[in-house]
């Protein structure tokens, strides 16, 4: 091992494992998983993700169970980021299972995540855990919940100049991670690079100046020696890591490419806050209907949502999707219909 690799764990890896510790993870080493794989082939937690489809959807015939593990290790499409989108949607939705008993054909959607209550979920952080495909690499860090790999971590030493981020970014990228050991790339919601002194995040798809950092939302020009932490302890906690994966990714598609998109904090924050700024509204909005003799313009200060702003190129049309997105699933709205003004006609095509 070289110096560099030796300063890139004792500087980077080792305080990160410390930090998800503190942050309710159970930690381990690669080696300490050898008894939950078969092979090193292996990228599922496959007894952690029986035990908790079993507790969050209990009572169902066992066949239900293994059935729905099957299709989430036969992800079968032409391309890794198809195989991710058919999995994320099994993330949100549950997996689609169907089963036959005395002549009817009934069908369950088997949860994998408790997305409403963190704390019902098995989280785990594993450094260096070895996977073999058509290549042997092992992933810095990999966050698993309930024994599903979604989150993956590239470090580099602080102290190496050519060792920076934009090395970490490409050794996750199509001619490394994603070209040797594509089956990981499955699972993964989202990536991380670092060095310690920057951190940013992106997904599979997205070019490294996609990749974004995230500040301290108080003082987000803060001076922050160890940006990996703060990034860990403000957007990897259990919550926020969960929100932002069951609400801020998005995939586009032309008819022939396939990208994944995952909010930047801008509009995780702008979101976050017109999502809450609408339930306020939307009970003012039902009391207005049930009293007719008030004037129109009686209640036009209190039913304004606001205006979010945005410059050119930092992402209007993926804010408008993710807010879209929440508000539709909101039953208290009672599927709410929206109007969406643009002003070019790529801006429709785009939406």
């Amino acid at each position: 091992m070289t110096p560099s690799e030796l300063n890139e764990i004792e500087l980077v890896e080792l305080p990160a494992h410390q930090v998800f510790s503190e942050l309710g993870y159970e930690t381990l080493e690669g080696t300490d998983l050898n008894d939950e794989r078969k092979n090193y082939n292996d990228v599922l937690l496959l007894d952690r993700l029986g035990t908790k489809i079993r507790q969050l959807n209990p009572d169902l015939p066992e066949i239900v169970y293994t059935t729905a593990i099957n299709q989430i290790k036969s992800l079968t499409n032409n391309t890794t980021i198809e195989n991710n989108r058919e999995f994320h949607q099994m993330l949100l939705a549950g997996v689609k299972v169907p089963y036959q008993s005395e002549g009817q054909t009934r069908y369950y959607a088997i949860k994998l995540v408790d997305f409403e209550n963190p704390d019902n979920n098995d989280f785990l952080a594993v450094r260096q855990l070895l996977i073999k495909q058509h290549e042997e690499k092992r992933p810095d860090h990999i966050l698993f919940v309930n024994g599903l790999p979604l989150v993956l971590l590239e470090y580099k030493d602080p102290t190496n100049s050519s060792a920076d981020i934009v090395s970490a970014y490409k050794q996750l990228g199509i001619t490394n991670y994603q070209k040797f050991i594509p089956r990981l790339f499955n699972y993964v919601s989202f990536l991380i690079i670092s060095d310690r002194t920057d951190a940013r995040y992106g997904t599979m798809t997205s070019p490294f100046e996609r990749f974004a950092d995230w500040n301290d939302p108080e003082d987000p020009d803060k001076t922050v020696a160890n940006r990996l932490e703060m990034m860990q302890r403000l957007m990897l906690n259990k919550q926020t890591l969960l929100e932002i994966i069951q609400n801020y990714t998005e995939y586009e598609s032309d008819g022939n490419k396939t990208i994944k998109k995952i909010a930047q904090q801008h509009q995780y924050i702008g979101v976050k806050a017109a999502i809450k700024r609408t339930l306020e509204v939307y009970p003012q909005k039902a009391e207005e209907k049930s009293n007719s003799e008030k004037t129109n313009n009686e209640f036009s200060d209190a039913n304004k949502i606001g205006i979010i702003w945005h410059t050119t190129g930092s992402g209007k049309s993926l804010t408008m999707i993710l807010y879209v997105n929440i508000l539709s699933q909101i039953k208290q709205l009672e599927n709410p219909t929206f109007i969406i003004l643009t002003d070019r006609k790529d801006l429709d095509e785009q939406l």
